[in-house]
């Protein structure tokens, strides 16, 4: 914490430890006797909370003396009262997936925006739809470019904003997405009350969406000159698979561990000549 004084008209350092406040070896403030305080006032830009408190003296002899204490905070302070908080998911590349945004508030807004960031390369965020945050609310999301998209939530009557699901954003995963996690974040947050005042102390929480491995697809199985089976697996980028042999469709052995660079793999079976009869399948490997 960080406190910055003013004091007009100027005085010696023994009235200055007598009769404003100050801080001891500790940072901590010290209140001398006969002060109060006036309501507060709390401004905050880029994470920075900062809260300004007037000093009045309470006794006569000090009332042409005014100090004014600005407190720097880092961390959030009690009454931060919105907040948006992106949710969690997981699909396979090549589907669409929802992600949910949850809204909590006691400052009385009505409308909102803000600005979703995400990996443009391996999402793109396609539709929305609102939740039951949203009570005569309409719902707008426009794209500002790859991998940024802008959510304005409003009112013509003012309604309040409920706690709740805000809104859902449908993102399609991308065909080459490789496997992991990749996250959602919020910025750029406006709230607004119903007197069309900014409400400041919002807080945003990021979410991600993890890409699984698809399901594998077996392609055309032929024979080589050799005389070996062989035949070609598609599947998610980069992902694990193991392919898998039997006889009898019933009991099945891994006969091979492969990742599949590009989506693709290419095998051919070295025991194959010694079945008159195999199956194969193949499955999303560790």
């Amino acid at each position: 914490m960080q406190v910055m004084q003013t004091l007009t008209p100027a005085l010696s350092r023994r009235e200055r430890e007598d009769r404003i406040p100050s801080l001891d070896d500790t940072g901590a403030l010290i209140m001398p006797a006969g002060w109060r305080r006036f309501p507060l006032s709390l401004w905050e830009r880029a994470g920075v909370r900062v809260l300004f408190l007037q000093l009045v003296p309470a006794t006569s002899a000090l009332k042409p003396f005014l100090a004014c204490a600005c407190l720097l905070f880092t961390a959030p302070l009690l009454f931060a009262a919105s907040q948006l908080t992106v949710g969690t998911n997981a699909g396979f590349p090549d589907t669409t997936i929802p992600v949910s945004g949850q809204f909590t508030s006691d400052a009385g807004v009505v409308a909102l925006q803000y600005d979703v960031l995400f990996d443009g390369a391996k999402l793109g965020a396609t539709a929305i739809a609102g939740g039951n945050s949203l009570v005569n609310h309409n719902l707008l999301l426009s794209s500002l470019g790859n991998g940024t998209n802008r959510v304005v939530v409003y009112s013509y009557s003012n309604a309040q904003l409920t706690n709740g699901v805000l809104a859902s954003l449908y993102f399609t995963i991308a065909s080459n997405a490789p496997v992991g996690t990749t996250a959602i974040t919020l910025t750029n947050g406006l709230l607004a009350n119903a007197a069309a005042q900014a409400v400041a102390g919002a807080s945003y929480v990021p979410g991600s969406l993890t890409i699984v491995a698809g399901p594998a697809r077996l392609g055309m199985i032929t024979r080589a000159v050799n005389g070996l089976i062989q035949f070609q697996v598609t599947g998610s980028y980069n992902a694990s698979y193991v392919i898998e042999a039997s006889t009898n469709l019933v009991q099945w052995t891994a006969v091979s561990t492969n990742v599949a660079v590009g989506g693709m793999i290419q095998l051919q079976d070295a025991d194959s000549a010694v079945y008159p009869t195999r199956f194969y399948r193949a499955r999303v490997g560790p």
